[in-house]
């Protein structure tokens, strides 16, 4: 599992301070200088050995750009678990393993295969600078600067027939169903999907059952905005209502469960509900005691 940890520019400073600053490395003036750190994690479950690489776990640049140096990084943390017990996330506490790395050129280095058993990790720093005779141009807008960055390290390495990096970097044990990952951001986002259409489907069912009921109960004969009015709040205590019911259902779905006041809301919306009901109930007894009344009167005529 290889996660980026840092991708930024060391060189982006604002003017008229940018054109004055000069980066020296070995006493060679360096352009647009930026600085990757990765964290290589084995995830398996047996250890690996040297003799299951395939190849060594390397990494490439762009022709525009060259390696101005590459080693182990002091500073980058131990990757995230998730405790079931608390429910978070604990970062790791065993210190990276130590590694060799070879730059084979200005565009590419490989780090030499290493044993690494269940959980092992380090950290690697990278710097880059543009190649002589390109231009360096640093992207003003943040999304132009994160799609830069992303693209600059592609890496590549098979351990034991297993082509590597993995694009997950959370424990199996924590249990996303689905997730994609944009190229260009470097996160991933999780989504569960049934529990966004149990959502869905419940604040159909409470909205409807609202609006039905209100509708029988005569509230349609109230001055217009006192129905928005209404209608807006029966929006907003439906969603609210159909994630607690979501939860309740399907706990599987959810983790942190509820707070006190999302059952406060969905006590509401169950309340209204009720109401709602009894009220059309009794109209429509009402109504059919007022119908059958000139029908009795008839007959005894």
């Amino acid at each position: 599992m290889i996660s980026s940890e840092t991708s930024k520019y060391l060189t982006d400073f604002s003017e008229p301070v940018g054109k004055r600053m000069r980066v020296l490395v070995d006493n060679k003036e360096q352009r647009d200088l930026r600085l990757f750190i990765f964290r290589i994690e084995y995830k398996g479950n047996v250890p690996v050995r040297s003799a299951d690489f395939e190849m060594p776990i390397q990494a490439r640049i762009p022709s525009n750009r060259k390696l101005v140096g590459v080693q182990k990084s002091p500073d980058v943390e131990g990757p995230l678990r998730f405790n079931k017990k608390t429910r978070d996330f604990v970062r790791e506490t065993k210190p990276p393993i130590n590694f060799e790395v070879e730059i084979l050129d200005e565009h590419s280095f490989q780090i030499k295969p290493i044993l690494m058993n269940s959980g092992e990790w380090l950290g690697i720093e990278i710097y880059t600078a543009a190649a002589e005779g390109t231009d360096s141009v640093i992207p003003a807008d943040s999304v132009e600067k994160y799609k830069t960055l992303s693209s600059e390290i592609s890496w590549s390495c098979h351990v034991a027939g297993v082509e590597c990096p993995g694009t997950w970097d959370l424990d199996v044990d924590f249990d996303y169903w689905g997730f994609n990952a944009p190229w260009y951001l470097q996160v991933n986002v999780t989504h569960r999907g049934w529990s966004v259409y149990a959502i869905l489907l419940f604040s159909i069912i409470s909205l409807l059952l609202m609006v039905l009921l209100a509708r029988a109960s005569g509230w349609q004969t109230v001055s217009p905005i006192i129905q928005i009015v209404l209608f807006s709040m029966a929006i907003a205590l439906s969603i609210s209502s159909a994630e607690v019911a979501a939860d309740w259902l399907f706990p599987n779905l959810f983790y942190d469960g509820q707070p006190v006041y999302a059952w406060v809301i969905f006590w509401l919306d169950v309340s209204a509900i009720i109401v709602l009901a009894v009220v059309a109930i009794w109209k429509r007894k009402r109504k059919i005691a007022r119908l059958r009344r000139p029908v009795q009167q008839d007959e005894e005529s």
